[in-house]
């Protein structure tokens, strides 16, 4: 897994992994692994406090993109938490950047899977990203309850997210 998360995220974007696995301990946070045939396709971190799941990472390898695997996955969150309303970010892209193709791709492929925009986004350094949703709406503070339950009160800071609109 570590190669495919160095592999599928820029490295402002990645939390340490002993981070993940320290903080998959607690209660609504599962890291899991998905294979086909013995081999690793993809993983996602989702954290969960109460009726909301937020798909923090969702990978899938290079050599099986655009393979079904994307929408198989998000469809496993989904059966995993019938009753909760759906979260995730994607780097925004109505922002200029150098993988605008790339983040243009991102929202029709969630819009395709039934996620939404929710009319606010974050801002994490120097990138920007909007949040969508399915199964229901939820709010900034929801999103924010939601992770500080994640990080507790040693990593509050580093996961308070930055809302900008």
């Amino acid at each position: 897994m570590k190669a495919l998360y160095t592999e599928a995220f820029p490295k402002e974007e990645r939390v340490p992994l002993w981070i993940l696995f320290w903080r998959a301990q607690i209660e609504g946070v599962e890291f899991t692994g998905f294979y086909e045939e013995g081999s690793l396709v993809g993983f996602t971190y989702t954290i969960s406090y109460g009726d909301l799941t937020y798909v923090f990472y969702l990978a899938i390898h290079s050599t099986v993109r655009s393979k079904g695997y994307g929408s198989k996955i998000l469809q496993s969150i989904e059966g995993r938490h019938p009753a909760n309303r759906l979260s995730l970010e994607i780097e925004d892209p109505e922002q200029p950047a150098a993988n605008s193709g790339q983040r243009r791709r991102r929202l029709a492929f969630y819009r395709k899977n039934g996620y939404e925009p929710t009319g606010y986004k974050t801002v994490e350094g120097s990138t920007t990203y909007m949040m969508m949703g399915k199964n229901g709406p939820h709010t900034r503070e929801e999103h924010a309850t939601l992770m500080e339950h994640f990080s507790g009160l040693l990593l509050r800071r580093m996961f308070k997210p930055k809302f900008v609109r």
